[in-house]
């Protein structure tokens, strides 16, 4: 009871498609369906919703973009609208991957975090996603504040949680390259199977390289 669902779609066509199975199963009450990016649409969420002092988040899950997950659960912290023992879970964090998402999520000290490998549906390649807990004693968002510019107004945001050590260079050229692989996957002749194949495995031995490996196998979470 209470519980809101925010979803955030970028292509308006899904977007439609969403409303209308969430009206026709009766849910658009609690289910809500925003469209645009979500570094436009995060910071205007807490406004429309009650205030970040009434309005908070116990569970996100990431499925865009990897090279946003980071920059996108930063922006949550510095609104402080993260519950301790907030869930989030991110998408394809192997492939094409977000290894300096990974990297913050182990080294920044306010989550517990498993990175669960699975087999791709229909794909004969690996796959992680990542699951974590935001810790109890998570920091809440510290000063300076900065004023954004949102719709309807501004919005403050404090600094985000603390990220540990900075990543190191080759993992930010695995995220350029995961961006890479991505683009090219929505283009003509597109990515095969095989390919996509190489590139987990060559993601998962340059994160290795780093300390950053699954933890447990989907399989293990079944029995």
């Amino acid at each position: 009871p209470g519980t809101r669902i925010v979803t955030l779609e970028v292509d308006p066509a899904h977007m439609v498609i969403a409303r209308n199975i969430v009206a026709f199963a009766g849910r658009a009450h609690y289910i809500d369906v925003w469209t645009g990016h979500s570094k436009d649409l995060l910071t205007r969420l807490p406004d429309r919703y009650g205030g970040a002092g009434r309005w908070r988040i116990g569970g996100v899950f990431m499925d865009q973009r990897g090279s946003r997950y980071d920059e996108d659960l930063a922006t949550l912290e510095r609104l402080g609208i993260l519950l301790p023992g907030a869930v989030v879970v991110a998408d394809n964090v192997l492939k094409p991957g977000s290894p300096t998402f990974l990297w913050r999520l182990q080294h920044g000290g306010t989550y517990d975090t498993q990175i669960v490998r699975l087999t791709e549906f229909a794909m004969p390649a690996e796959d992680w996603m990542s699951v974590s807990v935001r810790r109890d004693d998570a920091p809440p968002p510290r000063g300076p504040a900065e004023r954004v510019d949102a719709e309807g107004g501004t919005v403050l945001l404090g600094e985000a949680d603390p990220t540990g050590a900075e990543a190191p260079q080759e993992l930010g050229q695995l995220q350029w390259e995961a961006d890479r692989m991505r683009m090219q996957a929505t283009r003509i002749p597109g990515v095969t199977f095989q390919e996509w194949a190489n590139f987990a495995e060559h993601m998962r031995e340059g994160m290795a390289r780093h300390g950053i490996a699954a933890t447990i196998d989907a399989a293990q979470l079944e029995a």
